[in-house]
């Protein structure tokens, strides 16, 4: 039996891909002084990945690797580091040298490019909008999710497959895309009769995560909510009857930024047995709180729970 290489080696030259999936800022990640994701400070930070290992050092938190950094931003251990790196790893562009980097990078938009090109708008007849209906009761759906029916999925170590996937488009904040940034893409790969594909990471990110990203499913005016993932911000939305996006994951709600029309904003955390949800949803509350804006947070009472597990159960009593 052929063993797999090792979590480190198949990294190397793709940690800004994978680190900034996760949630790290691409700010952090420039190869100069900057804001740490680790303890935070503002200037002491530095990640000159030398060898494509993800290398970086801190005035305060020391110095490590890619995989150690992944630890310590999200907290976890050895096992559960190689397991998020897992989930980004396909995705991320390999950037073996500067100038090849902005090769790699080129045809990776182009990828995205003509995945988003050649996806097409939601309907009730596709798997995205069999899944949508099922676990939400939507009938209609926002231009920033579209569906394709072929999409490729690569699992180390074995054979692509191709599924049916709901395809999100992942945009900046208004300032992150004002300096630059751009749009990822986020798949949910699905069976053709709209239930999650029998894979071991069915939601995959593409292309680096701009800042203060979010899924924008939806219109608004000055009362804006957030949460983390694309169904929870839907059943946020039907359940408090307010506009919410989705930030994806766990760090990029923390880090997400409001646009500037926005004047309160709603923040819908989930009630995971870890706590997570509780941590960045007040987080994100305290620091929008100092810029000025109001801020409230609503969790589920029921620990293990979500505001999509929330809906489902209203509408299994009413039924």
């Amino acid at each position: 039996m052929q063993r797999r290489e090792p979590i480190w080696d198949r990294a190397r030259g793709r940690w800004p891909g994978i680190l900034t999936a996760i949630g790290i800022s691409s700010k952090s990640l420039r190869n100069r002084h900057g804001p740490c994701p680790m303890c935070g400070g503002k200037d002491r930070f530095r990640f000159d990945d030398k060898g494509g290992n993800g290398t970086w050092i801190c005035n305060q938190c020391g110095a490590g690797h890619g995989v150690r950094l992944v630890e310590r931003f999200l907290s976890t251990n050895f096992k559960g580091a190689a397991q998020e790196i897992e989930k980004h790893i396909d995705a991320a562009p390999v950037m073996a040298t500067a100038t090849g980097q902005r090769e790699v990078d080129g045809q990776l938009r182009e990828r995205m490019n003509n995945l988003w090109s050649r996806a097409k708008p939601i309907t009730l007849e596709d798997a995205a909008g069999i899944y949508l209906n099922r676990r939400l009761g939507l009938t209609e759906f926002p231009p920033s999710l579209r569906y394709v029916a072929d999409e490729r999925y690569d699992e180390p170590g074995s054979r692509a497959t191709w599924h049916p996937a709901m395809v999100a488009r992942v945009d900046p904040s208004d300032i992150a895309r004002a300096e630059g940034e751009r749009a990822a893409l986020h798949r949910t790969y699905l069976t053709a009769d709209g239930f999650k594909a029998d894979v071991s990471a069915p939601r995959k990110m593409m292309g680096p995560m701009p800042t203060g990203a979010a899924v924008r499913l939806m219109p608004h005016e000055d009362v804006l909510g957030i949460a983390e993932g694309i169904e929870t911000a839907f059943a946020a939305s039907i359940l408090f009857n307010v506009p919410v996006w989705a930030a994806l994951t766990a760090d990029l709600l923390q880090a997400w930024e409001p646009p500037p029309s926005v004047s309160t904003v709603m923040i819908f955390g989930d009630n995971d047995d870890s706590l997570t949800g509780h941590a960045v949803a007040y987080t994100l509350g305290r620091r929008l709180k100092a810029k000025g804006l109001t801020a409230v947070v609503e969790v589920p009472q029921r620990p293990g729970t979500d505001w999509n597990d929330v809906l489902l159960t209203q509408r299994s009593r009413a039924a």
